[in-house]
């Protein structure tokens, strides 16, 4: 099938690009030298770690994710705030995935990784990738009576990338919890300049309202 274009006979393939992706795989199918990370991997469930998450994976339907950027004045007032609302579904998934937010908004952590407590915190090494590219030296603290955790506190890594290459920049990292139902979980999240000892300035603010099934 064709047209005629500016006096041209022309050849019109619309699904040429599947077609050729199509060809293409058949031929490295043949030949075995199918790249491995085109084949379908076997999905491997991590054990969550801490009841926040054994009970989020059981009770959350849904969340809505309010992402505010906040920008100061020189006299340290804010002059700028940008939200953005998220609807997220799919809880596991975005919190073992590799976006920035939802790893920040419901860390993740596996039932493999590390835990030395001292007095209410629990201070914990984790070998998880999600949690490693993001997140670094996190303390958990629990609630003496309940025994849930009510705050993680860390550092939270920025990375960027340039023409010059990949640099990590760390922010302060507060994650702070609730009790929604018969569960706690984070409710609000901030970052803040390395700088700002007293947390007086987050820079970025996750504010998350839950709806359970």
């Amino acid at each position: 099938m064709g047209i005629q274009m500016w006096g041209y006979f022309v050849l019109i393939q619309p699904y040429s690009n599947i077609k050729n992706s199509l060809t293409d795989l058949i031929q490295l199918d043949i030949s075995n030298t199918i790249p491995i990370d085109l084949l379908a991997k076997e999905f491997v469930f991590i054990e969550p770690l801490f009841e926040y998450q054994k009970c989020g994976l059981e009770k959350i339907k849904k969340r809505t994710i309010t992402t505010t950027v906040i920008n100061y004045d020189s006299k340290g007032k804010i002059s700028n705030q940008y939200p953005r609302v998220e609807l997220d579904t799919q809880l596991y998934l975005s919190s073992i995935s590799e976006d920035l937010g939802s790893v920040m908004s419901f860390p993740y952590f596996s039932k493999t990784d590390t835990l030395q407590e001292k007095g209410n915190y629990l201070y914990i090494k984790s070998g998880q990738e999600h949690i490693n590219h993001y997140l670094k030296d996190l303390r958990l603290k629990k609630d003496s009576a309940t025994g849930q955790i009510v705050k993680i506190e860390g550092k939270l890594i920025i990375h960027s990338y340039s023409k010059e290459g990949h640099s990590t920049e760390d922010r302060i990292y507060v994650a702070n919890f609730k009790k929604v139902g018969e569960c706690y979980f984070p409710s609000e999240v901030m970052y803040y300049s390395l700088k700002d000892k007293n947390l007086k300035q987050p820079m970025l603010k996750l504010e998350i309202e839950y709806e359970l099934k």
